[in-house]
């Protein structure tokens, strides 16, 4: 290799080390800020939709309590003979504009007296283990799980006047009043999706009704904090994942679930990848200019050492000549 190469390559590198040193930091510095924003709003936004969900049970809650005290619920001892149980919870559902897929007034034998919906008089439910209760303004509320229902199932008992148990009162909270706040949430931007799941990892609700087949278990699992993570799912779709575990609301703890909002990973990064692009293409300019200049600083470094290499092999090969006069770069 001689001297002017040698001289260009470590002009050369130099120039690329430093280009590097400043642009590689600058990049990795605004990848972690835009990061970081998005973990923040994604964990903020997640909480505030938890917040909701919470704040909408708590509501179901306290009407189970109220509506269990009504005096028209004694209507179930004589059987609602003249249906007026029946037409008070069709109203009742009505008035609450879809929110209540059911509503249903049954025995101590769980076989339905009353209902807002007549198909369900004298079917007998039967419920699997699972159940939470809840106490509200002295009331205990459970939540049933139950695989005959598309909705969230609530019940309270229902007492005379002498505190003796009658029956039950049951609400069935449809899934649909939950996906909207889950769609609301999203309609700024459709690429993205909001889950509600269980402990478990099942899916409860979603802004797309594709994605409550998502296989959430494994996905849910890390997820002990709310935060930023990334997974792969089916059909190697990357995501950006927040979630937030519902804690209840005014002292009625949460059902343990949990709201997660999932970006596409793409639609995240490809800011970072147009930076990138930018600071790839800087980085050519860069180089590029620097061969040049290199090049020519080179040349002025070497040129000197080269005219004295060649007198010094001709004066050895015994050729007579004068010291030749060398000017270049100090």
């Amino acid at each position: 290799m001689t001297i002017r190469r040698l001289f260009w390559y470590a002009l050369i590198g130099t120039n690329l080390l430093a280009a590097l040193l400043v642009t590689l930091p600058a990049f990795y510095q605004g990848r972690r800020i835009l990061l970081g924003h998005i973990e923040t709003q994604l964990h903020q936004r997640a909480r505030q939709l938890a917040q909701q969900i919470d704040m909408t049970l708590f509501e179901r809650l306290v009407n189970m309590a109220t509506w269990s005290r009504l005096r028209i619920m004694e209507e179930l001892r004589a059987g609602d003979v003249d249906k007026r149980l029946s037409v008070f919870l069709r109203d009742l559902r009505r008035g609450y504009g879809g929110v209540y897929r059911l509503l249903a007034a049954a025995d101590l034998d769980d076989r339905i007296v009353a209902a807002s919906d007549p198909r369900w008089l004298g079917r007998r439910l039967s419920w699997q283990p699972g159940r939470r209760r809840f106490v509200v303004g002295g009331r205990t509320v459970e939540v049933l799980p139950s695989p005959a229902f598309d909705g969230l199932v609530f019940r309270s008992q229902i007492v005379d006047a002498l505190g003796a148990p009658m029956g039950w009162l049951y609400a069935v909270v449809d899934w649909q009043a939950l996906r909207q706040f889950l769609l609301q949430s999203t309609e700024a931007q459709a690429s993205q999706i909001a889950l509600l799941a269980d402990a478990e990892g099942r899916v409860l609700a979603a802004s797309r009704a594709a994605a409550e087949n998502l296989p959430l278990t494994r996905l849910l699992k890390p997820l002990g904090q709310a935060g930023l993570h990334r997974f792969t799912l089916e059909g190697e779709v990357r995501v950006l994942t927040g979630s937030a575990h519902t804690e209840g609301w005014k002292g009625v703890p949460g059902l343990g679930w949990q709201v997660v909002l999932m970006v596409p990973a793409a639609e995240i990064l490809a800011p970072l990848q147009r930076l990138w692009l930018s600071l790839a293409a800087l980085l050519l300019a860069v180089l590029g200019a620097s061969a040049v200049l290199s090049y020519v600083l080179a040349n002025r470094i070497a040129a000197p050492l080269t005219r004295l290499t060649g007198f010094v092999r001709r004066y050895r090969e015994g050729q007579a000549l004068a010291v030749p006069e060398v000017h270049g770069s100090r």
